[in-house]
């Protein structure tokens, strides 16, 4: 949704003019705001870099136990290990670590995420139910006393935020049929993800496009 912010006012309006001050709203203080929901449960993204990364630790401790046992008694006593089983023990690592991220990610229940673009950059914040248990499986303290009242009476816990600024931005990704867009800081990893449901896609599009002219005018 696009929205013009009165600094004056301190509110939100729907039209470049404030609806309580009268004021003539300039181009700069609009902001396109969504948010979607989802489940850290059913994030396939989540579980394919917990699957990574179990899996890079699993041959990381192989790989400095081959080397200690090599350097210790030589490469016949390296070899032995594998008749004794390590190797497949070691894999046990990447089963026992999606099964304790299934747990964690179980009882984090379900995720607002709150996003904003402007003329600055890129802005996400991540909101959950308020509850210890919810804040201690996504390993934060539990501090109730900041939780926000909703319209509904539901309080929510802000666990996330995150600021991208258009100058840092060094590639883009588009997938509108995955209902996404992509800004990289750096060049291949750690994107911040913009989700963004069908009615929203086109504007957020328009804009980042709009504020990564340059970077789009360089690739081309």
């Amino acid at each position: 949704m696009i929205r013009y912010y009165c600094r004056k006012c301190g509110i939100d309006n729907t039209e470049a003019e404030c609806r309580q001050c009268g004021k003539k709203l300039p181009a700069a203080v609009m902001r396109d705001i969504w948010r979607v929901y989802r489940i850290p449960l059913t994030d396939l993204g989540a579980w394919k870099s917990a699957f990574l990364i179990l899996l890079c630790c699993a041959a990381a401790v192989l790989l400095l136990i081959l080397v200690w046992e090599t350097a210790a008694g030589g490469l016949n006593a390296a070899l032995r290990l594998f008749s004794g089983g390590l190797a497949l023990r070691l894999a046990l690592i990447v089963p026992a670590g999606l099964a304790a991220v299934l747990l964690f990610r179980a009882l984090q229940g379900r995720e607002t995420l709150v996003f904003s673009l402007d003329a600055q950059g890129a802005h996400m914040q991540t909101w959950h139910d308020a509850g210890r248990l919810k804040s201690w499986a996504r390993l934060q303290r539990a501090h109730q006393e900041d939780a926000a009242e909703q319209q509904d009476g539901s309080l929510l816990l802000q666990s996330q935020t995150r600021h991208l600024l258009w100058s840092d931005v060094k590639r883009l990704l588009f997938q509108p049929d995955r209902g996404e867009i992509r800004l990289f800081h750096a060049r291949h990893a750690a994107p911040m993800v913009l989700r963004l449901p069908p009615e929203e896609y086109d504007n957020a599009e328009l804009l980042v496009k709009k504020y990564c002219k340059k970077l789009l005018n360089t690739k081309a």
